[in-house]
């Protein structure tokens, strides 16, 4: 019978703000090279711009940001990264590699554990 385990674990603020208020995480060695993102309130509108080969015109912008704004679910291929999404990478993140995982990290863990919390798996890379 297999059992589990729950621990809990801080998630470092540094993260947070990391992921959801700066854009250096869009640098093609993070999430750049599929993601594409637009800041709003709170975080970023991330699109899936290596499912199209593109980044998104302007009126799919529009159309992302309507739908954030007006509260309604996101048009395909597109996710939020905000404070949520942020602490559900953080738990991939140490699901993965221990609860060091930040600080022991690298470009290639930030992808894989935004790509697990946005995606619900590793679709690019």
């Amino acid at each position: 019978m297999a059992a589990k385990v729950s621990i809990k674990v801080d998630v470092d603020p540094e993260w947070i703000d990391f992921v959801t208020r700066y854009n250096d995480i869009f640098r093609q060695s993070y999430i750049g090279y599929w993601a594409y993102g637009v800041q709003v309130k709170g975080g970023w509108l991330v699109y899936e711009q290596a499912a199209h080969d593109r980044r998104p015109t302007e009126l799919e912008i529009e159309d992302a940001a309507g739908a954030y704004e007006s509260r309604q679910s996101l048009p395909e291929d597109w996710h939020l990264l905000d404070r949520d999404a942020a602490i559900r990478a953080w738990a991939e993140g140490v699901r993965r590699s221990g609860v060091d995982w930040y600080k022991n990290g690298d470009a290639n863990d930030y992808d894989v554990a935004i790509q697990r919390a946005l995606l619900g798996e590793v679709k690019y890379g």
